[in-house]
């Protein structure tokens, strides 16, 4: 993800934590709150319940890698922060896909329908 996609700031995790409305799924809980610039930003949160500092880092990886797939096809400027639960250290990528799919489509942030006509076939 590149990092002008990034909430880095500790401000900005703390407004989002506060201000954010919530959608929660079994691998991830989402809170999306009004973007302060121009493109929208996502910043991940892992907590020591899901497991070491490999585990951890593993899950925000493959977090960021699935958001950056999603990021062009977002409505609106928003600023987003995933936290991580554990199941998601088991989860395969398809399953992976398919849950920031539903909270993102929730959240009204993409058109489900947008996102599949707009990307490659596998």
């Amino acid at each position: 993800m590149n990092p002008k996609f990034r909430i880095t700031r500790a401000i900005d995790f703390k407004r989002v934590r506060h201000l954010g409305k919530t959608y929660t799924h079994p691998l991830a809980v989402l809170k999306v709150a009004q973007g302060e610039i121009e493109n929208s930003r996502a910043g991940i949160i892992t907590g020591k319940r899901i497991g070491n500092a490999v585990v951890r880092n593993r899950a925000k990886r493959r977090l960021r890698a699935t958001f950056s797939e999603f990021f062009p096809f977002f409505l609106k400027s928003s600023d987003i922060l995933v936290i991580a639960r554990e199941p998601i250290i088991n989860a395969t990528p398809g399953e992976l896909k398919n849950a920031v799919k539903q909270l993102l489509s929730r959240a009204e942030l993409i058109d489900p329908d947008d996102y599949d006509a707009g990307r490659p076939a596998c």
